[in-house]
């Protein structure tokens, strides 16, 4: 990933360090996956940054919402507040809405690395 490689290049590299990249969120082999986990170096807070090709669907802020309730109920995510964001080349209004409602920032990325926020 360019987010990776780069990471002291994106908005979020002043507060969070990155932990891992396909983090598993049930555990094992067959678990749904993180792109990115990164956690506050100040705060504790946890980030999960999931990534999109091409235009990014409502089904992944739905995504992001369940990777938070699901890391939530673990006890290793007890300490700070979980964000999520979605990043993908085009943010539709409709998933920007719905990423509004969910709590879920989203961002607009040109590559090689070039970010614009969406929502808040």
């Amino acid at each position: 990933h360019s987010i990776i490689a780069n990471w002291d290049k994106t908005p979020w590299a002043e507060r969070y360090d990155l932990i891992q990249d396909e983090f598993p969120v049930d555990g094992g082999m067959t678990s749904r996956r993180i792109d990115i986990l990164a956690r506050g170096r100040e705060t504790g807070d946890w980030l999960i940054i999931e990534l999109k090709r091409a235009e990014a669907k409502p089904e992944a802020v739905t995504q992001v919402a369940e990777y938070l309730l699901a890391l939530g109920k673990r006890d290793e995510f007890s300490h700070g507040r979980l964000n999520g964001i979605l990043v993908a080349e085009r943010i539709p209004a409709s998933v920007s809405a719905i990423a509004k409602v969910e709590g879920v920032e989203t961002y607009e990325i040109d590559w090689p690395l070039n970010l614009r926020r969406v929502t808040r």
